[in-house]
């Protein structure tokens, strides 16, 4: 990898810690991209999964982002009451749902993702991803 994307990957795992009091992970895949986040032992931690040789940094900080809105959303209902058990549940239980209403052909694949985009967990989540990400692309660009 350019020592370069090293870097900024680096400078962009510490913003984000820093910005939204999180811990953030890289577990090295040859194939597989992708990410995820959870919360264990009272802090809420970023997985990002791939090969940070052959990974763009634009992948690396949409990823990134993308679970940190999930982190930012988490954070939100928790100190609206909500344990984090339940915000996963809930969710798990609207994707039951739309996959019952795939499986019997009630909805489309097209529809389905639609439903997905619009669950409030992923609509909240993505609008802070998109804030996220473009302050993280200032921080960058300030840091060149």
């Amino acid at each position: 990898m350019c020592m370069v994307n090293q870097s900024l990957i680096e400078a962009s795992i510490q913003w984000i810690e820093k910005k939204i009091g999180c811990e953030v992970y890289i577990l090295p895949h040859p194939e597989k991209t992708n990410g995820f986040a959870e919360y264990r032992n009272e802090g809420h931690i970023i997985y990002i999964i791939g090969n940070l040789e052959t990974m763009s940094l634009e992948t690396f900080i949409d990823i990134l982002t993308h679970e940190s809105g999930h982190v930012l959303y988490n954070q939100e209902k928790m100190r609206e009451g909500v344990p984090y058990g339940e915000i996963i549940q809930r969710t798990k239980r609207k994707l039951a749902v739309f996959d019952q209403l795939l499986e019997e052909q009630v909805i489309s694949a097209s529809e389905y993702d639609r439903l997905y985009e619009a669950m409030e967990e992923e609509y909240d989540s993505n609008q802070k991803k998109e804030m996220l990400l473009q302050e993280l692309k200032c921080h960058l660009e300030n840091m060149k």
